[in-house]
């Protein structure tokens, strides 16, 4: 029984890490999310500590998306919110956004401003 206990006093003292997300091709959008989900449990924190505990754990691509996200709105997402934002861009729907993005192309006898909005509905 005291083992036990002495189990349970070093579970309560440990703390969850979460892995790193950079939102490269290889990047997991929901294993990161379930990975979030989970110290949300046990470190039992608020919405507020969720998004800044998570901003502090991605990098590269999504660090520079997060942030120009954030310029835009002026504030921080609540983490439903930011849950939604990552799967949206570095999900499956938001990669193929993007590889059709670059995929585009002009067409030989399309304006240039058609060109455009084409491309602009995309976004």
């Amino acid at each position: 029984m005291e083992a036990l206990i002495k189990k349970l006093e070093k579970l309560e003292k440990q703390t969850i890490e979460i892995s790193e997300f950079s939102g490269e091709e290889n990047a997991d959008v929901e294993k990161f999310i379930k990975n979030v989900e989970t110290a949300v449990i046990i470190e039992g924190w608020d919405d507020n500590t969720t998004v800044k505990e998570t901003a502090k754990v991605i990098t590269g691509k999504a660090k520079e998306w997060f942030i120009n996200a954030i310029q835009e709105n002026k504030e921080l997402p609540n983490w439903q919110v930011m849950k939604e934002m990552l799967r949206k861009e570095f999900g499956k729907m938001g990669r193929m956004w993007f590889a059709e993005l670059q995929r585009a192309k002009q067409g030989e006898n399309e304006r240039l401003k058609d060109f455009f909005n084409k491309m602009r509905n995309l976004c």
